[in-house]
């Protein structure tokens, strides 16, 4: 309340006071208890009256300290004791819960973790799992729109669960502290590697490998692809303390049908403690997927032999020559190609009629047009003694001489 409303307070009551006074007791000789209670209800009343016209406000302010939420978190999986970190794991985790000043700071809350998340004060270390993601993921739930830091105890090894690098939330501070030996040693590895899983034959399938280097030293590795005893490509790679990557680009020949093996590597002169991770398998199945083309002719012409040439130009096509009586099953072909056929075409023509293969006709002198009209209703063609004679006609909206055929 201000000034200004006490002295109001007080002016009312010296008011209250002062009529119960002027009414009850003033030239009142015959004071009874009657008297001083109704003087008493009539001073209430009138300072009651008074002091809701001030209308006074009562102001009461509370103080809370709300400490920061402070979870320490151990790693309960059996690793931690394969590592034989499991006494500095609970003198960690003594240490910071019976620290003074974070319980000054802080509300310090225990936690556990392997495969799942949750509240501990006590550590078995005999989890099979390790999920350091559900950890990110429960704390985001438990401290909605908080910010906090985090304590973190653990060897770092995660074997279930997503990248945790990416869980935590950006706002949250997280204090690892690591179990087990931390020495970085030397290393190569092949990261990643990413293949198609089918490629067709004869063509060439791309590989893609991602190359990490851990050390502090400029090397030179040594690179290699091999199926089985053969060696299809190899590559020298620098690394140093700058360049810690490398990524190789190889086309690799798909030579033979069917599923094919092969084996990435790389190695250096240098020793390496863990060397697994050195090599990496991959697979490839190859498809034949040529499309098998018969050419049927009983003559010698130079058109089929450029007919060869220029449909095996790719190499997904197969073309075999044959003559009428030579074809055992149309089935075993994609297309037919009948070049000039004849009436020994008949039973090629009747045998297509139930394989129904996609057929193509070329015409000639040789051909005899009576069995193609008998055998296809594509076309038809009339067949007469007529002389057909053409000559030149000269077209002025073009630049080149057209012909006009004429009937004789």
């Amino acid at each position: 309340m201000t000034i200004t409303t006490i002295l109001l307070i007080l002016l009312s009551l010296l008011i209250a006071v002062g009529l119960s006074f002027y009414q009850y007791f003033y030239k009142n000789s015959n004071v009874s208890k009657l008297t001083w209670l109704l003087a008493g209800l009539r001073f209430a009343a009138v300072f009651g009256v008074l002091l809701l016209l001030i209308n006074p406000i009562l102001r009461n302010k509370t103080f809370e300290t709300i400490k920061t939420p402070l979870p320490i978190i151990v790693d309960n999986s059996s690793s931690i004791v394969d590592l034989k970190a499991k006494v500095n794991a609970l003198e960690l985790y003594e240490k910071l819960s019976s620290n003074s000043a974070l319980k000054d700071k802080f509300e310090v809350q225990s936690y556990r973790f392997d495969s799942e998340f949750e509240t501990a004060t006590d550590f078995d270390f005999k989890g099979k799992q390790t999920n350091i993601e559900e950890v990110a993921k429960n704390l985001k739930s438990i401290y909605r729109n908080a910010t906090f830091p985090t304590i973190l105890i653990s060897d770092g090894n995660q074997t279930i669960g997503n990248d945790y690098v990416y869980g935590f939330d950006v706002n949250t501070k997280v204090y690892p502290l690591v179990l087990g030996d931390t020495t970085t040693f030397l290393d190569i590895k092949i990261g990643q590697l990413n293949v198609n899983k089918y490629a067709f034959h004869k063509n060439k399938f791309p590989v893609e490998v991602f190359l990490n280097y851990a050390g502090t030293k400029s090397i030179s590795a040594n690179f290699k692809i091999a199926q089985g005893n053969t060696i299809l490509n190899t590559q020298t790679i620098s690394f140093s303390p700058e360049k810690k990557s490398a990524i190789v680009n190889v086309l690799l020949p798909a030579n033979q049908v069917g599923l094919q093996i092969f084996k990435a590597s790389i190695t250096s002169s240098e020793s390496e403690k863990n060397s697994y991770n050195n090599t990496k398998n991959f697979a490839v199945e190859v498809i034949d997927q040529k499309t098998n083309i018969a050419i049927i002719s009983e003559l010698n012409h130079p058109d089929i032999g450029a007919l060869k040439r220029s449909i095996e130009t790719n190499s997904q096509r197969k073309v075999t020559i044959l003559k009428p009586n030579e074809i055992k099953s149309l089935s075993d072909y994609n297309v037919l190609i009948l070049y000039q056929p004849s009436s020994n075409f008949k039973s090629v023509f009747e045998s297509n009629a139930i394989a129904q293969v996609n057929t193509f006709i070329i015409t000639g002198t040789s051909t005899d047009f009576t069995t193609l009209n008998q055998y296809q209703s594509s076309l038809v063609f009339r067949m007469s003694g007529q002389r057909e004679d053409y000559i030149g006609s000269f077209q002025s909206q073009f630049n080149f001489v057209c012909f006009r055929r004429y009937w004789f």
